[in-house]
């Protein structure tokens, strides 16, 4: 079993963690923004055979979660005070009803197999050996074919 030193996000399952990861990356993109982040964090999971927390918790991979990003602090709040924020947070309710639908297969893709993505105002150098699929609003999304070989 693998232990974390996130102590924070430990006792959060996958539908938690992942509406945590929508809710730091895409709050202010919509329905459609945040299905499209939530997406890519499934389908990363699924090439990749790990768990969704595996996902949102590699170093660098998704920038709410890195140390020193304010959204993170933001998220440890939420994850430890769930029971609070989730009546009382319109956008965190969003995310839940998202990253659930997604796990429970009552949601699919926006984005087909894109396991990618980045904010529009940069042009990162990876993306230049991938695919694009799509914008949606602020976020550019893309599938690289050897993603699940790295």
């Amino acid at each position: 079993m693998k232990k974390y030193n996130d102590m924070a996000f430990k006792s959060c399952n996958d539908v938690k963690m992942l509406a945590l990861c929508i809710y730091g990356e895409a709050r202010g993109e919509g329905i459609e923004g945040m299905l499209a982040v939530g997406s890519v964090v499934c389908n990363r999971a699924r090439q990749k055979q790990k768990t969704i927390k595996d996902i949102c918790l590699e170093p660098k991979q998704f920038s709410c979660f890195n140390a020193g990003d304010p959204n993170r602090e933001v998220l440890e709040g939420l994850c430890l005070n769930w029971a609070d924020y989730i009546h009382t947070n319109k956008e965190l309710r969003a995310s839940f009803w998202v990253a659930y639908g997604l796990t429970e297969k009552y949601l699919s893709s926006n984005v087909g197999d894109a396991n990618h993505y980045h904010a529009d105002t940069v042009s990162p150098v990876w993306s230049k050996a991938m695919v694009k699929v799509k914008q949606i609003k602020r976020h550019v999304f893309w599938w690289d074919a050897n993603y699940a070989k790295k």
